[in-house]
């Protein structure tokens, strides 16, 4: 698939720990790649474009949760270089998008767990298998 270098730098917004978002910009630590089965874009560091409120709520509902990883949440934001970068919105994707799901083979969903069948999608499962599925898949793109 062709690549094309975007020349443009966009605001991400990005849902963390308070404490976090202090080290960072103190220049203590820098932000770790997320690998979680249920990434849905595969292995990375999720930023939300135009959307500090959704990764505020997302951060709010990891503390709710429990989640070790957010005690207070807190909101980082980013300034990013798109560089080479995969445009899911972009229209020449698409087709590259749909070759690569026919390509990969399908899964079958683990004894007695929630089957969601995606409709045009051959993953199921609402949160785990399918995610990860997904996951593979845009690693799998966007490595090509």
């Amino acid at each position: 698939m062709a690549r094309e270098k975007y020349q443009r730098i966009v605001v991400g917004y990005h849902g963390c720990d308070a404490a976090v978002v202090e080290r960072v910009l103190a220049g203590k630590v820098r932000l770790s790649l997320s690998s979680n089965a249920y990434d849905w874009l595969g292995e990375g560091i999720y930023f939300w474009e135009h959307g500090p409120r959704r990764a505020y709520e997302w951060a709010i509902e990891q503390a709710r949760l429990g989640a070790a990883k957010v005690k207070n949440p807190s909101l980082l934001a980013a300034r990013i270089d798109l560089g080479v970068c995969l445009d899911l919105l972009g229209h020449g994707e698409h087709a590259a998008i749909g070759q690569m799901v026919r390509q990969l083979p399908p899964v079958r969903p683990a004894e007695g767990s929630p089957v969601a069948a995606e409709s045009g999608c051959r993953w199921q499962s609402a949160r785990g298998q399918g995610a990860a599925l997904q996951g593979l898949r845009c690693h799998r793109l966007h490595a090509t």
